[in-house]
């Protein structure tokens, strides 16, 4: 494992772009919703992405009519203060999630991109849960927008249905809207989106028979995926769904996972962050960390830890050995 590890350095990521820029989707992962560094870079390698490399459409983790709204947002001509605009978007939880300083940073840049450049880039939500916002966007007109939003509506019951796999549903709506989008226009995509959606499920050892976004789209696009670790720090998480957020002292990893071996190399090398290319020809086998917007610190073997091959699920991983949470300072409130 020691020979695939890189620092993260300016050299080392423009090697992984060039390699990124071959395909034509670029999946930025994360490990968990509210650690400050998997904003950082993933709003670095989006901007060189999209100066450097033609890609010009970006996917967040976010209900589309949301995200429908940053599109219009970064086409208007009009000047719009975005910190006033973002917290009435992203009102209910887990607003912390869109409603801080990097996705603000990322619309500014994606608004100047579209003033000066006439190769415009677009920005979308993936997701397709909210039932009431979507009912409330629901048109007639015949711009990709209306369809979309038609189609949430009536997926709706179909994903909810208790005999039926949420997940997947989930995860087959997002490729509607992806391939939706890709009629519309000749695009190069980056989506944002947790591990658990972009790493390839058909590398996980497990029997719930979950499929995600990067599985699906492995079997019909060229795609890179970037993954995101972290053993320790701290993370900004609800301590059950509706929450509010707080900051919470990650647990130490646990033996037999990617994450306790990640950190053993890291004081070894006495680093804080690498990079680990995975090789795709070996096979290991250990737990990795998935924690999401609710942290079950007392549940985190069960609740947080899945058995993978992670040289199978991913192109390669950004560790942070201690990370940060994404902080009071950094979410943007009314």
């Amino acid at each position: 494992m020691n020979k695939n590890i890189f620092p993260i350095n300016n050299h080392n990521i423009r090697k992984i772009l060039e390699e990124t820029s071959k395909r034509d989707f670029a999946l930025l992962g994360e490990s968990t919703h509210g650690t400050k560094e998997f904003y950082e870079i993933r709003l670095l390698i989006t901007k060189l992405l999209v100066k450097n490399h033609n890609f010009n459409t970006i996917f967040l983790e976010t209900e589309w009519s949301n995200g429908y709204i940053l599109n219009k947002y970064i086409h208007s001509k009009i000047s719009i203060d975005i910190k006033i605009l973002l917290p009435k978007i992203f009102n209910k939880f887990p607003k912390w999630m869109t409603c801080n300083k990097y996705i603000h940073n990322l619309l500014i840049f994606l608004k100047s991109w579209n003033r000066i450049n006439k190769k415009k880039v677009y920005i979308y939500g993936i997701d397709c849960q909210d039932i009431e916002l979507a009912k409330k966007n629901v048109c007639n007109k015949s711009d990709l927008n209306c369809p979309i939003v038609s189609e949430i509506i009536k997926n709706y019951d179909i994903m909810n249905n208790p005999e039926l796999n949420y997940w997947n549903i989930r995860d087959k709506f997002w490729l509607n809207i992806i391939n939706s989008v890709k009629k519309y226009r000749k695009s190069k995509f980056i989506l944002w989106a947790h591990n658990s959606h972009v790493g390839l499920s058909s590398a996980n050892i497990r029997n719930d028979n979950n499929i995600n976004i990067g599985y699906l789209l492995q079997q019909l696009y060229n795609i890179y995926i970037i993954g995101f670790s972290t053993a320790k720090g701290n993370l900004l998480a609800s301590k059950d769904w509706g929450e509010n957020g707080e900051i919470m002292k990650i647990q130490e990893p646990i033996k037999n996972s990617f994450e306790y071996e990640f950190e053993k190399i890291s004081k070894k090398l006495n680093v804080n962050r690498f990079i680990y290319v995975c090789n795709k020809n070996q096979n290991i086998i250990k737990y990795f960390r998935y924690i999401g917007v609710v942290y079950d610190k007392n549940n985190e073997f069960y609740a947080q830890y899945v058995k993978t091959d992670l040289n199978k699920e991913y192109d390669i991983i950004f560790f942070i050995n201690n990370s940060n949470a994404l902080d009071n300072c950094e979410i943007i409130d009314e």
